[in-house]
């Protein structure tokens, strides 16, 4: 008997420690190579890279299409849905709108997203355009982001990627 409740106590213990260690974000670098992948795969295949993924995008300008300035966190959920964190100091809170992905004739494929109240009526690229755009991705809501919320932290430039971020949050 009192092997049975060693046995056990050993087990709550090793469960109890697996659950308070951290699983580390598991981070896939894109670029220009990872997105020609992308860019010649099927419309099905490019609707998937995005879906239900946080990605890395970074600008140095800021526009009214693609309103990233500097480094941005963007989650493209599986309903249409997409989340924007741009952690500019003074303004935290998370964008919302809409993203599409799939394929224009002549062997273009475009993303598009239009980010409510930012650039209504949407901006598309063509993904071979994007490679410089697009730095990494990460399965799911890796931050947990949604529409109108606040975003945990200020975004700073060059700084970020998701390590760094997650570091910072006590991930």
């Amino acid at each position: 008997m009192s092997k049975l409740l060693a046995a056990m106590l050993l087990a709550v213990a090793v469960s109890v420690a697996a659950t308070g260690a951290q699983a580390e974000i598991a981070v896939e670098k894109v670029g220009a190579s990872g997105i020609k992948k992308v860019a010649a795969a099927s419309g099905a295949e490019i609707k998937a890279f995005f879906s239900d993924h946080t990605f890395i995008m970074r600008s140095r300008n800021s526009t009214a299409a693609y309103p990233f300035n500097g480094a941005s966190f963007v989650y493209f959920a599986p309903s249409g849905r997409l989340a924007l964190w741009r952690g500019l100091a003074g303004d935290l809170t998370v964008k919302g709108g809409t993203w599409e992905a799939g394929w224009l004739g002549d062997n273009e494929t475009l993303l598009c997203m239009d980010f409510d109240g930012i650039n209504q009526g949407g901006s598309c690229v063509v993904l071979e355009s994007a490679r410089t755009l697009i730095e990494q991705r990460a399965a799911g809501n890796v931050f947990g982001l949604k529409a109108g919320a606040t975003g945990p932290i200020p975004l700073r430039g060059g700084q970020v990627d998701f390590k760094f971020v997650a570091k910072q949050l006590g991930l």
